[in-house]
């Protein structure tokens, strides 16, 4: 922030830039009015028009260029105090995941659904970038990722294809894709929990890892679709971290299916 002084002098310079080309037009035409110099008082008169203007320009061009800096540090600020960045629709927050994986070594998921299935369906099981956020991660779990799934009975198929498409990429009898079942019509929250291999993001989370948080995915209005942020808070991945581990608690393996 600047010192009292240098305030001082900001604004006793703008005081100077405000007064002074007055100042001297006056002091131009008195003197051609005083040495009876009359042809030249429409030149002094313009003179001091235009010294006027030029300060006056410069004033403002100077508190022009301050107001953006000050715009600037106040952006600067909120960013280093805020908690949570806003992604994007969740059509967007799945590429933006989609195009990470690779450098993810595990990650948890919830997929629970609302009662109005049929508007999720057609704005985002049937868009294409879950059908690329899917392959993306069967592609990553036949390497090296582990994930970890939580749904409801709206998620089994889902999930079941998912797992099936990691067993034909890979010939390892141990599957890096994990899910479980809740079978509850009480309502939850979905989000993603990504840990990421160390040094590639910003360190966070539980256990030391590096983590980000994706969170409010919820189609929970017909009028406008909600906003998925992102967080790598400790706090804030920690408190996600222990509501899953919850849930898969209460979870149960795929009974219906050999390859739960």
């Amino acid at each position: 922030m600047p010192s009292p002084y240098f305030k001082e002098r900001n604004k006793s310079f703008d005081l100077l830039v405000v007064f002074v080309p007055p100042v001297v037009g006056v002091v131009s035409l008195a003197a051609v009015t005083y040495l009876k110099l009359y042809d030249y008082t429409v030149v002094a008169a313009t003179f001091s028009a235009i010294l006027s203007v030029l300060g006056l320009t410069f004033l403002g061009h100077r508190h022009l260029k301050a107001a953006e800096k000050y715009a600037e540090d106040t952006k600067w600020s909120v960013k280093q105090h805020l908690h949570a960045t806003p992604v994007g629709s969740p059509s967007e927050a799945l590429a933006y995941i989609s195009s990470r994986l690779s450098a993810v070594k595990e990650a948890k998921n919830t997929s629970f659904n609302t009662k109005n299935i049929e508007v999720v369906d057609v704005k985002f099981y049937k868009q294409k970038s879950y059908t690329d956020f899917c392959n993306e991660i069967s592609k990553n779990c036949a390497v090296d990722l582990v994930w970890t799934d939580i749904g409801d009975h709206y998620s089994i198929d889902r999930m079941r294809a998912i797992k099936e498409e990691v067993k034909n990429q890979t010939k390892e009898t141990c599957c890096r894709y994990l899910y479980r079942v809740i079978d509850s019509a009480c309502p939850h929250m979905n989000f993603v929990i990504l840990y990421y291999k160390d040094g590639l993001v910003e360190k966070s989370g539980s256990e030391g890892r590096y983590a980000e948080v994706y969170f409010n995915w919820d189609f929970r209005s017909n009028e406008e679709d909600p906003i998925v942020y992102m967080s790598t808070d400790r706090e804030l991945i920690n408190m996600y971290s222990v509501h899953f581990n919850t849930l898969l608690e209460a979870s149960s393996p795929d009974h219906d299916s050999t390859e739960g």
